[in-house]
């Protein structure tokens, strides 16, 4: 997401972002994302916490919500634009491509990562 100042609270985030949920844009879609996997991320810590008596520390869930949405967002087909290559450089994710490059009457498929 894009915040040049987050909040601190979960609510006030949620307040922030609701109205900009729509819509087709990368932003839009990170920021669904980032709220889903907020949620799912929290309620495996509160059950683990409840039923296993085991915690883990606030970096451990932020990095685990960054890494569900890197790795939903590297399932999804995204259109090259310039803001699809500054999310996938401030997110740090690569999407694999695959291109079939036909010689003649060979047909080859070349995979190669595209360079946000």
């Amino acid at each position: 997401m894009k915040f040049d100042v987050a909040p601190d609270n979960i609510f006030a985030v949620i307040d922030l972002v609701s109205d900009k949920l729509r819509g087709k844009s990368i932003w839009s879609i990170i920021q669904r994302l980032v709220i889903g996997a907020t949620v799912y991320s929290l309620w495996i810590e509160r059950n683990n916490r409840l039923f296993h008596r085991s915690a883990r520390s606030a970096d451990d869930i932020s990095s685990s919500i960054r890494d569900l949405v890197r790795l939903r967002l590297l399932s999804l087909k995204i259109k090259k634009s310039k803001q699809s290559l500054e999310a996938a450089s401030l997110w740090k994710f690569q999407k694999m491509d695959s291109w079939l490059l036909v010689v003649g009457n060979v047909t080859q498929q070349i995979e190669y990562h595209t360079n946000p």
